[in-house]
């Protein structure tokens, strides 16, 4: 009872004299309070500990105290939070595996920031939790409870995809469903793909238009009659189909010669384990059609270790102005090493797009935002935003303008913000007019 009261005595003051910038006396009580914490305190108190012992720069000790935390708190706030500061620390350290098993801990818990590192993990690195029966619940709730994309997204990959183990065609297409009405434009995508496949072209127009993000509707059903003619895009081969979608956009969308099932001379062919050398040399030649083939290939593969190749093909696609490769790189650039020369190249790559292309904008602007491939930025994520808004981009619109209402990066400018917010909801943004309601609703 005397060393329990002796371990809150100090630890009392370790706090108070942390909160006055007193750090030397802080430190020396921080340890004396360490060497009791094993038997007398409480998982609240090996947080705390642990935030103080990173201030002081005894990382290995602050994350013993934060694995304790994290394990044994009452409280799921605390628990999260610890698991979340667990997963930073050990980020640090280069222990990426251990920093992930973290915050998926923290995640369900349910500590906002963590869950959105296990989302990225599991959207963009094809990622499987290894507490998803403990995840599941946390994701469930905030995709029926929010407005976000993300965990409706992530719920439709878990039930669409047999590798973790819950597959169920009915759960994903609901899930799939509610990405797409909120906004997704890569749900809205695969559903119009997919009605058109099954030859329902009202309902493939819908999520088409959800998809243009104020583009003509022609211009998508253009994609959908690509698709159809080069067999791309989860769309069957058919040079009937690719004529008939062409027909509804009302404009030739291809040459003659790309409804044919046989690509002329001039054409990038399909590419198989026998000709992937010579296309490759041709994409590496600056053909940017056999690039986007030999991405998509890769892209495609089994053999997991074949896949970070793609990367190097999706730049090129690219730079040689490709502009649908833009997807695809973004996704090979999250799920590679940042220190990569090839990583570093496409980030070069994209940032030549974005010159002139407003959906490269806006990805630069999340990956600064984010910290992915680039140094985290706020202010330049802000910039790339501004760029993107200014070229008519109703995300770049809608970024920007929930940057500047909560003071990200930038001071808070709630006019600015509502009348971005304004022009992205008269752009399509599907997310626009409910935020706009938000902050009706908070306005006095």
């Amino acid at each position: 009872m005397q060393l329990r009261m002796t371990y809150q005595a100090m630890a009392a003051s370790c706090r108070f004299a942390a909160a006055s910038r007193h750090t030397g006396f802080a430190a020396m009580l921080l340890a004396a309070a360490a060497m009791l914490a094993g038997c007398v305190s409480t998982p609240q108190d090996q947080f705390h500990i642990g935030r103080y012992l990173t201030q002081t720069g005894e990382t290995a000790a602050a994350e013993e105290a934060f694995a304790i935390a994290a394990a044994n708190a009452n409280r799921p706030q605390v628990r999260g939070r610890a698991a979340f500061e667990l997963g930073q620390l050990r980020l640090r350290k280069g222990d990426r595996k251990g920093a992930l098993a973290a915050f998926e801990q923290g995640a369900a818990a349910g500590n906002s920031d963590s869950l959105n590192i296990v989302l990225d993990a599991m959207l963009e690195r094809n990622h499987l939790p290894a507490n998803l029966p403990e995840l599941l619940p946390e994701l469930i709730r905030r995709a029926e409870s929010g407005t976000a994309v993300r965990h409706a997204q992530a719920l439709a990959l878990i039930y669409g995809s047999p590798r973790y183990g819950l597959a169920d065609r009915a759960e994903a297409d609901k899930w799939l469903t509610l990405a797409a009405e909120r906004g997704s434009s890569a749900a809205q995508r695969t559903l119009a793909f997919r009605a058109a496949n099954a030859s329902r072209d009202s309902e493939a127009d819908r999520f088409l238009r959800m998809a243009a993000e104020g583009r003509p509707l022609a211009d998508m059903q253009c994609r959908v009659a690509r698709g159809f003619a080069n067999g791309e895009d989860g769309l069957q081969r058919s040079a009937s189909l690719a004529r008939k979608w062409e027909r509804r956009a009302g404009k030739a969308c291809l040459p003659q010669e790309r409804t044919q099932k046989r690509p002329s001379a001039n054409q990038a062919p399909d590419v198989t384990p026998d000709n992937f050398d010579a296309v490759a040399a041709r994409a590496r030649g600056g053909d940017a059609e056999a690039a986007f083939r030999v991405a998509r290939y890769l892209d495609r593969s089994a053999d997991a270790a074949e896949r970070p190749k793609a990367l190097e093909f999706h730049a090129i696609a690219v730079r040689s102005g490709r502009a649908d490769a833009l997807a695809g790189l973004r996704r090979a650039i999250v799920a590679t090493d940042p220190d990569a020369n090839e990583a570093r190249q496409a980030i070069a790559a994209l940032q030549s797009a974005a010159t002139s292309n407003r959906s490269a904008q806006v990805i630069l602007g999340d990956f600064h935002r984010r910290g992915v491939g680039v140094p985290r930025s706020a202010s330049e994520a802000i910039g790339w935003y501004t760029k993107a808004a200014d070229a008519g981009s109703a995300d770049g619109m809608f970024n920007l303008g929930s940057m500047l209402l909560t003071g990200e990066g930038t001071a808070i400018d709630v006019p600015r913000a509502k009348a971005l917010l304004e022009r992205a909801k008269a752009a399509g943004h599907p997310l626009a007019a409910t935020l706009l309601q938000q902050i009706a609703q908070a306005t006095p």
